[in-house]
């Protein structure tokens, strides 16, 4: 019954046709479908020696498999995961974004390390995207490391010059250390740009539109102002603690914030994580026992529509969004085939967090818009894609479309 309510209400603009004068609309040149699916990633584990992904390696590589991302973030750092590496990338097609951390005995950065992980890199090349400095190095460095920033900063430059000698790997962006906003650690190790060729961020907002976005980002860009960026972590988890998240909340989160990201220029982002582990509940796409949340499922479908692996110049659309005084976020894709995808979402909150109020900890009401959408180019077909509902049904045109909480695709075939 939620379904078929939810998809009623989606439709019911369907019902409330337009005059068939035809709005002069906007003109947009999209951006390719393969540039979007080539910027979703998620962070993995695989170079773990126990739990899932050594105990069940071969299950979690089929949940890689049917979620279809075009890369992961690992921390892949020794000689014998480079099998893994190299199996995962010829059979499934995947690329991995390494985690440049090597240490000593004392748990201090080593540097002298780097030339035998780029050794064994370079035995992979095919399979890698790219390599990223130390990881929250601000938050996870040991006591032993009694001048963090200087050392951090001298393995990153090791890890660019080591890199850039490499005829194998120096093609391939070199990422700055992540730092995690708010601690002090951006103004404590400042520009770091001239060492990398990309900039890592870590951003973790109420949800994907919300103002405190762009807060950590300002703070974040403090280490490269003038270099492009990825965002290598960011998510919602949906439990422990006394105000677990609801799934499907997580859901319209992750997808809204691929979408967000990649509106916003970011060119890749690897959301955390595959899967629930003991240390951190509650963040995963999967939880421990490998069973999938709706942030799973939904994303494996939102995937399935946008993935595109052909190169082409995208053209443009005329089309015209009616929002009556609504916010409507918007992005345009467009397949190889000629197909347009045109994402929308709304940037509302969903959920309240410790907000001090009787209201902590459950969902937030929002009241459903209804936008006009009118595509004034010719095209043969259009359709309505839900992936958090798997909706996938024929969409009339000059149409008023019920948005509630959800990513919606609309698909329009030339």
């Amino acid at each position: 019954m939620l379904c078929r309510s939810y998809l009623i209400r989606v439709l019911l603009a369907c019902l409330i046709i337009s005059a068939p004068s035809i709005s002069l609309g906007k003109v947009v040149t999209a951006k390719t479908a393969k540039s979007f699916y080539e910027s979703i990633g998620v962070n993995t584990q695989f170079w773990k020696t126990s739990g899932p992904y050594a105990d069940r390696y071969s299950a979690v590589r089929n949940k890689v498999d049917q979620l279809d991302v075009s890369f992961v973030r690992d921390g892949l750092e020794k000689a014998r995961d480079r099998d893994r590496i190299r199996s995962i990338h010829s059979d499934l097609g995947v690329k991995f974004l390494v985690i440049s951390m090597q240490r000593n005995g004392d748990g201090t950065l080593s540097s002298n390390k780097i030339p035998q992980q780029i050794g064994w890199m370079e035995s992979v090349s095919n399979a890698i995207l790219a390599v990223e400095g130390p990881n929250e190095w601000g938050k996870i460095h040991p006591a032993a490391d009694n001048d963090w920033v200087a050392s951090l900063k001298w393995y990153q430059r090791n890890l660019w010059l080591e890199w850039d000698a490499s005829s194998k790997l120096r093609n391939k962006p070199v990422l700055s250390p992540s730092l995690i906003f708010g601690t002090g650690a951006t103004d404590a190790v400042g520009r770091i740009d001239w060492h990398c060729d990309r900039g890592s961020f870590h951003v973790y907002p109420l949800h994907p539109e919300s103002p405190d976005v762009q807060t950590q980002i300002d703070d974040l860009n403090k280490q490269t102002p003038y270099k492009k960026d990825w965002i290598t972590e960011f998510g919602w988890r949906t439990q422990p603690g006394p105000y677990p998240m609801k799934n499907d909340v997580q859901a319209s989160y992750v997808l809204r914030g691929y979408a967000e990201f990649f509106r916003r220029g970011f060119e890749r982002s690897s959301a955390w994580t595959l899967i629930d582990n003991p240390i951190q509940m509650g963040w995963g796409l999967l939880r421990d026992d490998l069973s999938e949340k709706d942030s799973f499922k939904s994303l494996k479908r939102m995937i399935s529509i946008v993935k595109d692996t052909t190169n082409h110049s995208p053209g443009s659309l005329n089309y015209s969004i009616d929002k009556k005084g609504n916010t409507v976020h918007e992005l345009l894709l467009q397949k190889s085939d000629g197909t347009f995808l045109l994402l929308l979402w709304r940037p509302i909150e969903l959920w309240n967090y410790h907000n001090g109020t009787d209201d902590q900890g459950k969902r937030k009401s929002f009241q459903w818009v209804y936008p006009k959408v009118s595509i004034n180019s010719p095209y043969s077909s259009m359709r309505l894609r839900i992936p958090q509902r798997n909706t996938n049904t024929v969409l009339a045109n000059h149409t008023h479309i019920g948005m509630g909480d959800r990513l919606l695709i609309i698909e329009i075939k030339p």
